[in-house]
């Protein structure tokens, strides 16, 4: 299977691959909120696409935000921004735990401040059994890492280019978190 095709497989969200007659590729950023199909150049550097994407696609999510609890809405975002430039094992597990995540959310309505309390961890660690603890952790670490995103999402002076230098696009296409 050639490269290529691999690509078109694992494709991101958003984010066109348009090769040129030069045999040069540029990327393109489609506006997920146009029905006009309307496309940002991104360059042709492949992470410096993905980093702007993911610059773009946060202002227009933040813009036209709907939800009302901060800490779905964080979830929503990373689940859109983030999952979907990780390897394919990272992505599938992500979404895994984020399932897991919104499910206790929703049963033990918990909101971005409840992140804080200390009972947390061990409240979720019993709901979702102690057997499992391995993942349990990492799920809690996710929540971890939730919570840091929202901090920078959310803050009054929120600026994009502090929050896209926290979040660099590392050579597996993955985000540092």
């Amino acid at each position: 299977m050639s490269a290529s095709k691999k690509k078109r497989k694992a494709s991101i969200p958003w984010l066109r691959i348009r090769p040129q007659k030069s045999g040069k590729i540029y990327y393109y950023f489609e506006l997920p909120v146009n029905a006009r199909r309307d496309e940002i150049a991104l360059g042709s550097d492949y992470l410096t696409a993905l980093q702007r994407r993911q610059e773009l696609l946060l202002q227009i999510r933040i813009d036209s935000r709907k939800e009302l609890n901060d800490l779905k809405f964080v979830i929503a975002l990373y689940r859109e921004i983030y999952i979907p430039t990780f390897e394919f094992e990272k992505r599938k597990e992500n979404y895994s735990s984020i399932s897991q995540i919104e499910a206790f959310i929703a049963q033990s309505n918990i909101d971005l401040e409840d992140l804080d309390d200390p009972q947390l961890h061990s409240r979720y660690a019993q709901w979702r059994n102690a057997r499992l603890s391995i993942r349990v952790k990492n799920e809690i670490a996710l929540l971890g890492r939730l919570k840091n995103l929202a901090q920078r999402w959310l803050s009054a002076n929120h600026t994009m280019e502090a929050e896209m230098a926290d979040c660099v696009i590392q050579a597996g296409g993955s985000c540092a978190s």
